[in-house]
This record gives C-alpha cells, sequence and structure tokens, in this order.
C-alpha cells in the first residue's frame, strides 16, 4: 500500500509518494464509485471527532494543487501547522473513530517520513520571520563566517542573531535543534545536498543594524561663586556622547 519509508533522501527530500490519499479528498473521489458525497460524509464526521481537519485537509489539497511536486517538507510543515489535528488522529479520539481510520492511517506514515527529517506533525510549527530558504545549509567549509553555534529553538536563534550586530542570518538543523549563526553566507556555500532538515534564515535588509556616531555635546560645571576672587574655581569639561543609534542599512 505505501512504499517503504526512506530516513535520508538525497540531494532533496522527494514528495510523499503515497499523497495521503484518505487525507485529501480531492483525490481519492476519483476512483470513488459514490462521488462526492460519501467523501463529504465521512470528511464531516472525521471533523466532528478532529476539529480542525477541514482545515487541514485544504491545506493539504492546495499544496497538490500548487504543484505536482511538492517536496515532504512542505507536507511535514502544514501538518505541524494542524498539530492539533495530527495529535487527534495520531494517540487521540480520531484513533478509534472509524470517520477518521483512514486519515488517521496516513498520518502514522506522513509522521514517520517527518521525523526523518526532523519535523514532529504534532509539534506546532514555529516560524521565523527571516527569509528562509529550505533543504539548504551555510558550509564553514566554502565561506560561510559563523559567529556562533548553539543548540536552542527557531525563534531563540532568530532572537540571538538580531541581537548581534554582524549576524546576517543562521542555518538550522530540525533534527538536533542546532543554531549556527553567521555573519557571511555566500551563494557559493549554500548547500542543498545535505537533506531538508536544514533551513538558511536570511535577515532582512531592514532588520540589519549599523552604528553611527552620535552628537557631541560639551557641558561646563563651574563649582564655587565665578564672582568671588577668592574661591578657585574648578571647571569641570564633560564630553557626553550619545553612544550609538541604530539606522537601516544593506547586507554587507
Amino acid at each position: 500500500h505505501y512504499p517503504p519509508l526512506v530516513a535520508t533522501m538525497f540531494p532533496r527530500q522527494l514528495a510523499f509518494a503515497a499523497w495521503l490519499p484518505a487525507l485529501i479528498p480531492e483525490i481519492r473521489l476519483a476512483s470513488a464509485t459514490n462521488g462526492t458525497n460519501a467523501s463529504a460524509a465521512a470528511s464531516g464526521e472525521c471533523e466532528g471527532t478532529c476539529r480542525g481537519f477541514d482545515a487541514l485537509q485544504a491545506d493539504l489539497a492546495q499544496l497538490r494543487q500548487e504543484s505536482a511536486e511538492v517536496e515532504l517538507i512542505d507536507q511535514c510543515m502544514t501538518a505541524q501547522k494542524h498539530a492539533d489535528v495530527s495529535f487527534c488522529l495520531l494517540q487521540g479520539y480520531g484513533v478509534s473513530a472509524p470517520a477518521c481510520s483512514r486519515a488517521a492511517e496516513d498520518m502514522e506514515v506522513l509522521e514517520a517520513n517527518c521525523l526523518a527529517v526532523g519535523r514532529d506533525v504534532m509539534e506546532q510549527l514555529v516560524t521565523s520571520s527571516y527569509h528562509a530558504t529550505k533543504c539548504t545549509l551555510c558550509s564553514p567549509n566554502l565561506g560561510t563566517q559563523q559567529r556562533r553555534i548553539l543548540k536552542t529553538g527557531v525563534a531563540n536563534c532568530e532572537t540571538l542573531c538580531g541581537q548581534d550586530m554582524l549576524c546576517r542570518g543562521f542555518d538550522y538543523d530540525t533534527m538536533n535543534g542546532l543554531c549556527r549563526l553567521f555573519g557571511q553566507c555566500p551563494f557559493a556555500a549554500r548547500l542543498d545536498t545535505f537533506g531538508c532538515r536544514w533551513t538558511v534564515y536570511d535577515r532582512p535588509a531592514d532588520q540589519i543594524p549599523t552604528t553611527t556616531p552620535g552628537p557631541v555635546q560639551t557641558t561646563t560645571k563651574v563649582i564655587g561663586n565665578a564672582g568671588d576672587n577668592s574661591t578657585n574655581m574648578l571647571m569641570d569639561q564633560q564630553i557626553a556622547v550619545a553612544g550609538t543609534r541604530t539606522a537601516a542599512s544593506c547586507a554587507l
């Protein structure tokens, strides 16, 4: 019924060949004998068991309509957007509900495939505001200037990059939760031969700061009575530099 699972598929993660027939009624209808009514009834019943099931169907169907060769990573991320539904089909009431039985079987296979690229369909999708290039990493051997490497989540990885004035982005390994900040990742250093567990996130140009000298202010403080010759006048000249201010600039 389903092809054997492949844990590692290079250079790119292939589309899930089975294409979730129970999760996408539009495809199953092509071979259904009872037409739309039977499929719609089953879908409605499963929606009653796993709330949000219809929305998951719609999003997966949209992927299929946009491209005949949809990558596994896109299916996994779509399932993660509906993590509550995925949980319902895998460990919730949908497991034993007759109307959800085929969908639960398909989700179980999708879950195993997604885990092979570090995506848990029962975990809510966490995204970054940075520009994402999926299935790609920045090779330190080909000119990437790495600034920091640590294990953390995508959101915190972005936060750390935003706190580093010289950070231009990061690549992230979902399998190991590995965050690698970089100051530069040229095109030649970007490889798509290590599977879809890796994603490169480029910091938007309008979020890259620069520092420019602030205005110099000179103040004079007089200690004593300026009109009294017997009083020593101590002149304290303080130069206050207004630190730095942030301005937008293009990436170097």
